[in-house]
């Protein structure tokens, strides 16, 4: 229970506090229609355009917050920062530049991870540090990727390469900013520079919607679900805690219960990093920055989304789980690790080395390989594959073109194995060290690993029919009459 309390609310809460009230400051400052109140302010008789304000704001608050937290701390965000941003002009675009900027970051952040490990959480300047990562070698990427002839470019390349190293001022504002510096989500310096300038305002309609009855409405819907997040962990803490499968009487229930009671473990103990999550959303739908974009729905604030609340209930899959669940993470992987892994060849392979690139990153416990490594890749691993099986036996493509009453049914069977799926790779998450983690994954019967080895020695001596991809159909090339 202590744990808990540690990691989501007495440590992070001060900090979202402090975020939620620069979003409404920002929001007062620069959002209050009609006028803008500081569209050019006078300081010592010099104009300053509004979107250096910005900047300065966003360093000066971030700078701040993280002092007042992290105290001498804050200089492991301070000096990797600073140095991030002088060798991304004084050295050449290569392969020795981009190596820097993913080993030496990363290196820092284990040697803070290893220092200060213990067997419980901790919310240190290790978890900035962990966002700064992330944001210092995207934008090492997004500066090289704009050396690239336009035809080489992918979509990501073409919207989030930098043709021009950004001033300092613009720089400290990106890198500090509270909204996503304290705890993710990462976004790119584009969108903030788009966020800055009001470009991501450019399609909205204001003479249609309000921006801030829109932008208070997204903020109190993420804080909803902030607090139901955080309901929710706490009955976990309740009717299952921790402790409760570290205990001896646990192996005296039966292992069918046994493995219930720890997926709902993992079901409800998962929705702290909702709670969290949600909050940081919340202050970003509040200042606009979280703006999307407008569908036919409206107004849509989904940037800075962490984690779809709704989807997460019932999945049907690990591999959907996983996109949903942290998706800032989830996108930085993709683009800049997986995607530039395509020389190998092979998915899989670009899949493994991704999943030990995170499990690094989340930390030095072996709960972690656990989680990602041990557990994700084998996951995906295996139902990529029997995805393309029960395909071709039934010949269904989705559960969606199923009739509603077989459609329920295979929805709940989905669910519930994806639950199962999830709980049992968040054993490595939940207890981190080596001897809690596999002592719980032996009073479950390591239940997954064994499924996972029966379901692979199966897909062996199934016909080739059965596990090979359907060929797509292709388009004529001439149109018939």
């Amino acid at each position: 229970m202590s744990s808990t309390y540690s990691f989501a609310w007495w440590h992070v809460c001060p900090s979202l506090c402090s975020t939620a009230c620069f979003s409404f400051g920002y929001h007062q400052l620069f959002n209050s229609p009609p006028q803008n109140p500081i569209a050019n302010l006078p300081i010592c008789h010099i104009s300053f355009p509004c979107h250096c304000v910005k900047h300065l704001y966003f360093f000066i608050t971030g700078a701040g917050l993280f002092t007042a937290w992290l105290g001498w701390d804050s200089l492991h965000l301070a000096i990797p920062s600073l140095l991030g941003y002088v060798l991304v002009c004084v050295m050449p675009a290569g392969t020795l530049r981009s190596s820097i900027f993913l080993i030496a970051p990363l290196a820092h952040l284990v040697w803070g991870l290893s220092t200060y490990a213990s067997d419980e959480y901790s919310v240190g300047w290790m978890t900035p540090a962990c966002v700064n990562v992330q944001a210092l070698f995207a934008f090492c990427m997004d500066v090289t990727d704009s050396r690239l002839p336009p035809e080489k470019k992918n979509a990501d390349q073409k919207m989030l390469s930098i043709a021009k190293i950004p001033s300092l001022i613009a720089y400290l504002g990106f890198k500090f900013n509270p909204l996503t510096a304290v705890g993710g989500p990462m976004i790119n310096f584009n969108e903030y520079e788009r966020f800055v300038h009001g470009a991501h305002l450019k399609d909205f309609d204001a003479k249609k919607y309000s921006l801030t009855l829109r932008s208070v409405m997204s903020c109190l819907r993420c804080l909803l679900q902030a607090v139901l997040g955080v309901a929710l962990t706490f009955v976990g803490v309740l009717i299952v805690p921790k402790s409760m499968f570290l205990a001896d009487t646990f192996e005296e229930r039966d292992l069918v219960t046994r493995i219930a009671l720890l997926t709902i473990h993992g079901m409800l103990d998962l929705c702290k990093y909702v709670g969290v999550w949600k909050l940081v959303e919340s202050a970003a739908c509040l200042c606009t920055l979280g703006y999307s974009g407008t569908d036919a729905s409206g107004p849509q604030f989904h940037l800075c989304r962490q984690v779809h609340f709704g989807q997460l209930v019932l999945p049907t899959n690990c591999a959907m789980y996983s996109v949903k669940f942290n998706c800032a993470t989830h996108r930085f992987v993709k683009r800049y690790i997986f995607k530039r892994l395509a020389f190998l060849g092979n998915w899989y392979a670009s899949l493994l080395l991704s999943t030990i690139y995170i499990s690094i990153w989340h930390g030095v416990h072996f709960g972690y390989f656990w989680t990602f490594l041990i557990c994700e890749f084998l996951t995906l691993f295996v139902e990529t594959r029997y995805i393309t099986v029960l395909k071709n036996l039934t010949g269904v493509q989705s559960l969606a073109s199923l009739p509603l009453v077989p459609r329920v049914i295979a929805h709940a069977l989905c669910s519930t194995y994806t639950h199962m799926a999830i709980a049992y790779g968040y054993i490595g998450m939940s207890f981190l060290g080596w001897g809690k983690v596999v002592l719980v994954a032996t009073r479950v019967g390591f239940y997954f690993h064994v499924s996972w080895a029966v379901l692979l020695l199966v897909h062996v001596f199934l016909p080739a029919s059965w596990k090979s991809t359907p060929a797509k159909p292709v388009a004529s090339a001439k149109k018939t009459d």
